[in-house]
């Protein structure tokens, strides 16, 4: 990040990350705490390792990790992950018309799952399909890969799907709160069930119409917005790349603080260096799931009725 983020950081936690010297020792200057926060953050390392490098004790590193994190979801999270309004939703719109030629589109969901150690009771549940331990990022992306929601804890063995139909954004989108009436709608992949709000492509095979086809290649092109910014996301906070060995409630608090900070950092700096998505680290673990696709006639007709009436509209252009 730029200086004059790194900046507004500390100048935002100020409050809850600021400490006084004492008569016994002198205090970790806030510019330090949070130079070491984010340094954990973005890096593999151990805490050891980073402790080393700063001159502190590796349970202070690790105590300034925590309580960095609790600080960013207390005083960031209502400022850079709030529910959006119907003129931001409004604009996210017009943004995924203009730049990525898909109408009435308020952002693109998926999920990703995050490895974690163990834990302790009930490990069975956090098994997922890829053999290894993890809980869920169940997130949506604007069409400039930032996210506007981010829900984070769900234990790995459950489906993409099965998160989604548990959460407050489901359930605001079904009963039409979040909407106001407008005929606006999410986009995603095969793995969740189609819905009035919620579009996913047409099972491709040989058979497949032409229009068809074409509105797969629409919906594909729109939807690589979540899956640049869940890239982008991991490839500026590779904590998440590796297995983290905390318990879950304290794993939940750092990837939401990641979230967070992604938002940052694309709202204050919006540059990305590509070749942090090339290092070998970012695919030993798989980014972006996709769980089994489900049949194509699991939506209500007149979600299919939508869904082909914009088909044909592509294909008519």
């Amino acid at each position: 990040m730029s200086r004059a983020t790194f900046e507004f950081i500390c100048c935002e936690l100020k409050p809850a990350l600021a400490r006084k010297d004492t008569v016994f020792r002198n205090a970790v200057p806030l510019e330090k705490r949070v130079a070491v926060a984010l340094h954990l953050l973005k890096s593999t390392c151990d805490p050891a390792t980073v402790a080393d490098l700063y001159g502190i004790g590796e349970s202070t590193a690790k105590k300034v990790l925590k309580e960095f994190c609790q600080a960013v979801n207390k005083l960031l999270r209502p400022k850079f992950l709030k529910p959006p309004t119907l003129d931001d939703l409004n604009n996210i719109v017009n943004g995924f018309e203009q730049l990525w030629d898909f109408p009435n589109c308020i952002g693109a969901l998926d999920g990703s799952h995050i490895p974690i150690l163990r834990p302790a009771e009930c490990g069975t549940d956090y098994y997922n399909y890829k053999k290894y331990f993890s809980i869920v990022l169940m997130a949506v992306a604007d069409h400039k890969y930032k996210f506007w929601y981010a829900n984070v804890g769900q234990a790995g063995r459950n489906s993409d799907s099965t998160f989604f139909a548990r959460t407050k954004l489901h359930e605001r989108l079904s009963n039409g709160t979040l909407l106001g009436g407008n005929s606006w709608h999410l986009i995603s992949d095969a793995a969740f069930p189609l819905k009035d709000w919620l579009l996913k492509p047409y099972l491709d095979n040989e058979n497949t119409p032409a229009y068809q086809k074409e509105f797969n290649f629409r919906l594909s092109r729109a939807r690589m917005v979540i899956k640049n910014a869940f890239g982008r996301l991991k490839g500026r906070w590779r904590i998440l790349l590796r297995r983290m060995d905390n318990s879950v409630p304290v794993a939940i608090d750092i990837v939401n603080t990641c979230v967070i900070l992604h938002n940052i950092c694309e709202t204050m700096d919006g540059f990305f260096v590509e070749n942090w998505e090339d290092d070998d680290d970012i695919g030993s673990v798989p980014i972006f799931e996709q769980p089994l696709a489900r049949p194509h006639n699991s939506g209500s007709t007149s979600a299919k009725e939508k869904l082909d009436h914009m088909a044909r509209s592509f294909a008519n252009e």
